[in-house]
């Protein structure tokens, strides 16, 4: 019999912090492109993870553009708020354990930088990661742009926008100007998300 199990964010966040970051990423990649706000969604988790594990490098702190507030954002109690949202959620200290946890238990975030940080990628497998990323990236923006999920179209512009600053991250800025304008150019006649888009880039970490 077929097996019809699937892997949520938990279960991704386990296989992060085993290390088993290409596995994660299948999941990801399996995962629907709507319904990501939802608590068991592996996007809020699997892909910041990702962009900051392309970058071989610390992660960003949360005050630092759109890549920074969605790593941070994976501490904040799940489900409770869109990590790609243009709003910072209203109770969120990023680096800190989440509710019900002990005080001087490390944050997720802190644990999955210390084990991104741990590794020896490739150079091969950190350009694979930032395709994949991209690709993750374009098909939400495509699935909320045509769907018309109106109400979603600012964070699918954080998205875009920080996937650009992780490629900034890794000396390619023009790459990543490139990317936004083409996400932007890719919608012609959504005037509202192209409206958002504008709003995340004036937010943005990229060099201006």
């Amino acid at each position: 019999m077929k097996n019809t199990r699937r892997t949520d964010r938990l279960g991704c966040e386990i296989l992060l912090l085993a290390g088993h970051l290409d596995t994660a990423t299948a999941i990801l990649g399996a995962a629907p492109a709507l319904g990501w706000s939802r608590a068991d969604h592996p996007a809020q988790v699997v892909l910041p993870t990702l962009w900051v594990a392309a970058t071989a490098t610390t992660p960003p702190p949360a005050d630092h553009g759109h890549l920074g507030r969605a790593f941070a954002a994976i501490d904040v109690d799940l489900g409770a708020h869109d990590p790609f949202s243009t709003v910072a959620p209203p109770t969120a200290d990023p680096g800190t354990p989440a509710a019900g946890v002990a005080d001087d238990a490390p944050a997720l975030t802190a644990l999955l930088s210390r084990s991104l940080l741990a590794g020896t990628a490739r150079p091969a497998d950190r350009e694979r990661w930032l395709t994949i990323a991209a690709t993750v990236t374009e098909n939400r923006v495509q699935a909320v742009v045509t769907g018309k999920r109106r109400r979603s179209y600012g964070s699918a512009a954080g998205l875009v926008v920080a996937h650009a600053e992780t490629l900034a991250t890794v000396h390619r800025p023009r790459d990543g100007l490139e990317y936004v304008a083409r996400l932007r150019a890719a919608f012609p006649r959504h005037v509202a998300y192209r409206r958002e888009l504008d709003a995340a880039l004036r937010t943005s970490a990229l060099p201006r």
